[in-house]
């Protein structure tokens, strides 16, 4: 629970951080865009940075939640019927409001966190359950 806890508030520290941190132009043009980044290259490595952590720690939460709901057997895929705790109910509702919010501050870099997060945790889903496979095989 504390891990979730903490892998949530990592999440949206870094998230909301790097909105902050990523230079913003005033008119969208490639030469100010560029002498913004070129001007400021420590803001958008830090952007950078906190945005790998914040969806790399958004991505461990759908891989736990993921994990938990789904079953794979073979090449089927079904859904289990899960029991969730008080505790994890909570923190399932939190990453929904979080989400929420998170998407009223900067819509591109959520969308992004989010689209990148889900690809990277069912791919490492994927991936343990065909490296499973092979030892299973062996």
């Amino acid at each position: 629970m504390r891990r979730k806890f903490f892998l949530l508030l990592g999440w949206v520290f870094c998230t909301y951080l790097s909105t902050v941190l990523f230079p913003t132009v005033d008119s969208f043009s490639l030469s100010n865009y560029l002498s913004a980044l070129i001007f400021n290259p420590f803001n958008l490595l830090g952007a950078v940075v906190c945005f790998i952590c914040g969806f790399l720690a958004f991505a461990s939460l759908i891989k736990e939640f993921l994990e938990k709901v789904i079953i794979t057997t073979g090449k089927h895929i079904r859904l289990r019927q899960i029991y969730l705790h008080r505790s994890e109910k909570i923190v399932m509702l939190s990453i929904i409001l979080c989400l929420c919010l998170l998407l009223f501050i900067h819509v591109w870099v959520t969308l992004a966190s989010l689209i990148m997060a889900m690809y990277y945790s069912i791919m490492d889903i994927k991936d343990k359950q065909e490296e499973q496979s092979y030892f299973d095989e062996l």
